[in-house]
């Protein structure tokens, strides 16, 4: 998984040096809009940035509480997405506790009957994937629609600050079954593709692509079989130019 750098405007994929593989793959991945919610929802912590632009400086999610007392990590795109993909920090969470990934299906959050790899007794132990099968009554609605719900009927609406709180975007709310460790750090949270068929393309052949709202978030590279070397060039737009 290759990040894509904030503000590029342009980027071009190229695969090389293909060594026992017929053709390479690719995936374009959309851009995660993620934030974390403490005391019962009135406190954001928005980490989309960080959680994808490519360095190894984390972020901490220290004491995220349950989401009886107001703590879940709300994480969304604007196009499905079928998990993401977890790397952990120099201190990742020792608690005991377990991860439900939900999604909104128009009137309710649902369960996603996720698999989370990140999960050795506690999850966001160790670097791993947490994935679902795409539900087919998944639904685009913004935050402002969907506020937030909490058992026995209690319902709060999220802060006017929480990020992209007005755009219709295909959300997923996780929720653990007991807090963070004291001292929990993540580094990155990239999306994967809602289909596990990339585009092929042979060695040599170049595809381009004009880069618009921040949708795509990173590119995964694959092959048929044996290797490849993925060559990806981003461009800025100034004035009528790239650099």
């Amino acid at each position: 998984l290759t990040t894509i750098p904030y503000g590029s405007d342009y980027m071009s994929i190229t695969p090389r040096n293909l060594s026992g593989a017929a053709v390479a793959k690719y995936s374009l991945n959309p851009f995660l809009t993620i934030f974390w919610t403490d005391t019962s929802g009135n406190s954001v912590t928005d980490i989309s940035d960080e959680m994808q632009d490519g360095d190894s400086t984390d972020s901490a999610i220290d004491d995220l509480p349950t989401l009886a007392n107001g703590g879940a990590m709300y994480v969304g795109a604007l196009e499905q997405f079928r998990g993401v993909a977890v790397e952990v920090g120099a201190d990742p969470n020792s608690q005991a506790n377990n991860l439900t990934v939900n999604y909104w299906n128009g009137a309710a959050w649902t369960d996603a009957s996720d698999t989370d790899t990140t999960d050795t007794g506690a999850s966001f132990a160790v670097d791993g994937t947490v994935l679902w099968a795409i539900p087919g009554s998944w639904v685009r609605a913004s935050l402002s629609a969907i506020g937030s719900f909490l058992g026995s009927g209690f319902e709060f609406d999220l802060p006017k600050d929480a990020p992209e709180r007005g755009t219709n975007m295909y959300w997923t709310r996780w929720e653990w079954s007991d807090v963070m460790d004291t001292s929990t750090d993540i580094i990155q949270m990239l999306s994967l593709n809602r289909s596990t068929a990339p585009a092929e393309y042979l060695e040599g052949q170049t595809v381009e692509f004009m880069l618009g709202r921040r949708e795509i978030g990173n590119v995964q590279g694959s092959t048929n079989a044996g290797t490849s070397n993925l060559l990806i060039n981003v461009g800025t737009l100034v004035g009528n130019r790239f650099e």
